[in-house]
C-alpha cells in the first residue's frame, strides 16, 4: 500500500482533480486533461524526487503520459484519486528505471524470446490464461496492460510447474517492487481459488480464541466465513476503516 505523506496531500487538490477526471472521462475534452496534468505536477515532482535525478525530466514526462492513460480506468468508488495516482507514478518510476539498465540493441534476442513465450503458452490452458489476464487488467488498472499480462503469465506458468509461492514472488519481484509482486500474486491466487471453490476444502482453524477469526465468523456467518477461508487462506489482510 502506498502511504501518502502530509506534504503530498497538501500539494494535491484531491476533490477538485477528481471532479476534473470524472468530467474528462465523460467528455474527453483535451483542455480538461491539460488541467489535470497541471494540477498533478507538484505531486509528480515530489514523488520522482525520491528517485534517480539523472533522469528527472524523462521521469516527469513518462509519469505525465502514464497519468493520462491511467485516468481512463480510475473509478472513484474503488479508492481515492491521490492514492491511485501516487501508485501509478511509483510503478512508472520502477518500470522506467528498470528499462534503463537493459540493453535494447538485441532485437533478434527479443524476437527469439517472444517466440519462446508463445511456445510455452501453447502448452498451457490458453483460454484460462486469457481469462486470467483479462481479470487482472481490470483488477490493476494503474499497471500497464503489457506488464499485467507478463506478471499473470509468470504466475500461471509457475503454478502449472508446481513452483513454490516464494519462488514465484521472487521472480515477480525482479520485474517490479516486492509489494506489488505480493499483492499481484495473492490477488491472482484469490481469483483462481474463488473460481474453483467446488474443488476446494476448507481448512479453517478451529482453535481461534486468541484471534479475530470468531469475531469475523459472527459478523459474516459460518458459510461465508468458510468461503473466505478457502479463498484467502494463508494471506495477510489488513482491514482499515
Amino acid at each position: 500500500m502506498v502511504v501518502a505523506t502530509i506534504a503530498q496531500l497538501m500539494i494535491f487538490e484531491n476533490d477538485q482533480v477528481t471532479e476534473l477526471v470524472i468530467e474528462w472521462q465523460r467528455t474527453g475534452k483535451p483542455e480538461l486533461m491539460a488541467k489535470i496534468i497541471e494540477m498533478s505536477t507538484s505531486l509528480i515532482e515530489v514523488i520522482i524526487s525520491g528517485y534517480d535525478s539523472t533522469y528527472r525530466d524523462d521521469m516527469f514526462q513518462e509519469s505525465a503520459s502514464r497519468i493520462q492513460y491511467a485516468c481512463k480506468s480510475y473509478n472513484p468508488k474503488k479508492g481515492n484519486l491521490h492514492t491511485f495516482l501516487t501508485t501509478v507514478v511509483h510503478h512508472e518510476m520502477i518500470r522506467f528505471l528498470g528499462k534503463q539498465s537493459k540493453d535494447y540493441l538485441t532485437e533478434d534476442l527479443e524476437i527469439c524470446t517472444d517466440d519462446m513465450a508463445e511456445d510455452e503458452d501453447s502448452e498451457l490452458d490458453t483460454d484460462k490464461l486469457s481469462e486470467l489476464r483479462c481479470h487482472n487488467r481490470e483488477r490493476f488498472p494503474s499497471i500497464y496492460a503489457e506488464d499485467v499480462d507478463k506478471f499473470t503469465t509468470m504466475i500461471y506458468r509457475g503454478l502449472a510447474n508446481a513452483e513454490s509461492y516464494s519462488m514465484i514472488v521472487r521472480e515477480l519481484s525482479k520485474l517490479t517492487s516486492r509489494h506489488i509482486a505480493l499483492v499481484f500474486f495473492n490477488s491472482t491466487m484469490a481469483y483462481l481459488r474463488s473460481e474453483n471453490l467446488e474443488c476446494a476444502k476448507s481448512c479453517a482453524s478451529k482453535d481461534g480464541e486468541l484471534t479475530l477469526a470468531p469475531d469475523l465468523k459472527a459478523v459474516i456467518g459460518d458459510d461465508l466465513y468458510q468461503k473466505v477461508c478457502m479463498v484467502f487462506g494463508g494471506m495477510n489482510i489488513k482491514v482499515t476503516g
